[in-house]
This record gives C-alpha cells, structure tokens and sequence, in this order.
C-alpha cells in the first residue's frame, strides 16, 4: 500500500488493520533502529520496540501535525526507549560535582568500522551513558533540553557522554588493532 502520512494518520486514528500495517510497513525500521540504539540486546529492543509499537498505536491521535510525522514518531520511541530504561535500572549513583573533561585528542573515523562493530561499541556503555551519548551524538540534542528530560545538570551530561565516547573510541580501537595482527 502506498500511502501518505495523512491517510496513515487517519486510518490509524479508527483503529483500522490496514493502516496499521502500512504504519509498521514504513516506519518499523527506522524506528527499531532507535530501540536497538538505546538498549543493550536485540531481545530488549525487540520488546521494547513491540511495546512502543502497541501503544503508538492508541496514540497517534495525539500528533498535533506541527512538524513531521516522522519526526514526531522518532521523538515517540526515544522517549519510550528512555522511560523504559529509567523503569528497569538506569538510577546509578550521579555526583553533581564538576568533572574535569578532557579535550579528545582526535576523532575517530568511524566509516572504518561495520555497523555491528558501532553496535557492539554502544551495547558496552551503561544505560546512563547510552541513553546521553544517544541523545546528544545521535540525535543532536542540546544538553539543556537533555538536562531537562533526564533531570541532570549539564555538566555532568557532558562528563557521561564524554566518558561514553572515550569507552566506545577505545572498544573499536581494539577492534581495528585485532583487525591488524
């Protein structure tokens, strides 16, 4: 079915299987691509995605149309991706004190590394960590907005998210050296 985001929109809005279906058809990838980003296996993104799918469906009434549908469904799914983690166990112990963050000697190319390899990377960090280093690298959020939806000083997102990269930089670094030898 080929169809615009109206007619999804609408058909979605009464229930109707089809357009259900024409949801899922256009959208589910790009937006388990979110979960997959935010969670540590593919079976808790699987089940998140199936539970944010579920309730997106009783929710798409509430797309005001401002913006893109698309965008709209995007910023759904990270919510529901980081609500699911704050329910499950994302409370670690957070100091407000100021971390020193190093400046990065040079970023990495990550063009050298397979999709997997930039997943298993992710899949190391802590939930906190994934949640920010998402939130600001990913979706280029800025940390004010990120202090508001988390809660946490600024600051300290910044200390996380730099912590988060320098995990991942050293992961993949490994990799390419194993890679080497």
């Amino acid at each position: 079915m080929n169809c615009d985001d109206k007619d999804i929109i609408e058909g979605c809005k009464h229930y109707d299987k089809l357009w259900q279906k024409a949801l899922y058809d256009k959208y589910s990838a790009k937006l388990y691509a979110i979960c997959r980003r935010y969670h540590k296996t593919k079976e808790d993104a699987e089940d998140v995605f199936q539970d944010a799918f579920i309730k997106l469906l009783s929710n798409v009434g509430k797309y005001s149309g401002k913006g893109s549908f698309e965008g709209w469904l995007k910023r759904f799914f990270t919510n529901y991706c980081i609500n699911a983690l704050r329910n499950k166990t994302y409370k670690e112990q957070i100091n407000d004190e100021l971390f020193i963050v190093e400046e990065d000697e040079e970023d990495l190319d990550v063009e050298r590394f397979t999709n997997d390899e930039l997943m298993a990377s992710l899949s190391i960090l802590k939930d906190l960590e994934r949640i920010i280093f998402n939130l600001a690298e990913v979706e280029q959020m800025p940390y004010k907005e990120i202090e508001q939806l988390l809660k946490i000083k600024a600051v300290t997102l910044r200390s996380i998210n730099f912590r988060a990269k320098k995990k991942m930089k050293e992961f993949l670094l490994n990799i390419e050296r194993e890679r080497n030898e």
